[in-house]
């Protein structure tokens, strides 16, 4: 699991004049610089989910809030437009 302590600190910034999107095109990247949701937030939303076990992330992105949830659902499906973003998400 990442922390503060071992993320290496990378370069956040996308020059406007790229053209280049986070969503798919720099994916990676922000996948990398994405903050990370609070572990308390996927127990939360396990307290308010109804007893099926599964759990769908419509716009899951690089995948951090599934890889929460997986400690409380199963099975998490993850949903993205992106291709890109699923590929960081599994």
């Amino acid at each position: 699991r990442k922390t503060a302590a071992t993320v290496q600190r990378k370069d956040c910034s996308m020059p406007p004049s790229t053209g280049q999107n986070w969503f798919s095109q720099g994916s990676q990247q922000y996948a990398d610089c994405r903050p990370d949701y609070p572990p308390a937030l996927a127990q939360w939303l396990s307290q308010l989910a109804l007893p099926l076990g599964e759990v769908v992330d419509v716009g899951c992105g690089p995948g951090q809030l599934p890889r929460l949830l997986a400690d409380y659902f199963s099975p998490v499906i993850d949903v993205n437009p992106s291709a890109e973003q699923l590929r960081n998400a599994s």
